[in-house]
This record gives C-alpha cells, structure tokens and sequence, in this order.
C-alpha cells in the first residue's frame, strides 16, 4: 500500500521526464506498482477494510436486549446459551460491541426532535424586526422590538407603555399591541 508522499514522488518523477523502470529502480519498488500508481490520482485514499467479527450473528439480537434494558454481562450470558448459534467468542470483543451499539441507540434517541407544546397562551416566541422599503410604497414600517414579559423590571424596554406602541410611518396611523 503506497502512501500519499511514495505517490506524490512517482508522479513529481513522472513529470520531470522518467521513465517507469527509472523510478520503480530509484524508489526499490516493483514497476507494476509504479504503473498502478500514475494511473491513480495522488489523493487516492485507501479502502476501508471490512472485517467480520465473531458478534456479527447477534447484533440484532444485542439491539432488542439493549431496548430490554439488560446489561452487557447478562447479554453475553444469553449469547453463550443461545442453542442456535453459541457465542465462543471472548468478553471483551462481545462487550466492546455492545458498548458501541448502546452509543449508537443513545445517539440516535439524542438526535430525535422534541416536540414543545403548551396551551394557548402559555408560550410566546417574538421575533420581531424592522422593514425599512416596501417594493409597493415609499415609506416604511417601523415596528420596535417589544418584549414578551413586559412587567420584568430588568428588560431594556422595562414596564414603559410607550414600549407597547405601534407606530405605522406608512399611514400615520398609532395603535396598541
């Protein structure tokens, strides 16, 4: 397996002229692999090994026990049992698979959206701004930014009434929220 700089310095060769006996000799390495190497790109990243592991057969099985609530030893205790297809495998493997698959449920739990409910009226969300053009008119639409809670003695706008004004530039028209 050639790493990126053994490819980078079979193409840098490449380029400057030699030939692929030349640089399969100076590098010591075969000219098949040589060959193999320009027609790859330099970046080229290497595959991923898969491996089957001994726990593969009862992954499926260490998902239900994991939703079940058992723990890792007991899982390996009903593995070892399991007249099907016995797990002869050793502790740490069938634990350290289990401890990722109990990671992976929990991620995918964490990742669930929570949905936010209330009664009407009990939540507020503002989210206010300001419109300065309008393609139809000249004027704009002021709206101030006004608070939720209006009683709470550390919010800017604080308890003053006029915080609770709207103000139309557009129509000279006032109003209250």
């Amino acid at each position: 397996m050639l790493r990126q700089m053994e490819r980078s310095t079979i193409h840098l060769l490449a380029k400057r002229g030699k030939s692929r006996r030349q640089i399969a000799r100076e590098l010591g390495l075969s000219r098949k692999t040589v060959a193999r190497a320009l027609r790859e790109p330099v970046d080229k990243q290497p595959a991923k090994r898969v491996r089957r592991s001994i726990v593969d057969p009862h992954e499926e099985q260490i998902r239900q026990w994991l939703r079940q609530g058992l723990t890792g030893v007991r899982m390996l205790e009903l593995a070892r049992a399991d007249p099907e297809q016995p797990y002869r495998g050793g502790r740490s493997v069938f634990v350290g698979r289990v401890c990722r698959l109990r990671r992976e449920l929990e991620q995918s739990l964490a990742d669930v959206a929570v949905r936010f409910e209330g009664l009407p009226g009990e939540y507020l969300q503002v989210d206010w701004g300001e419109v300065r053009r309008f393609p139809f008119r000249e004027e704009g639409l002021r709206i101030p930014v006004k608070s939720s809670t209006d009683s709470d003695s550390d919010h800017p706008l604080g308890n003053d009434s006029s915080a609770g004004e709207m103000i139309m530039a557009s129509s000279g028209r006032h109003g209250q929220w």
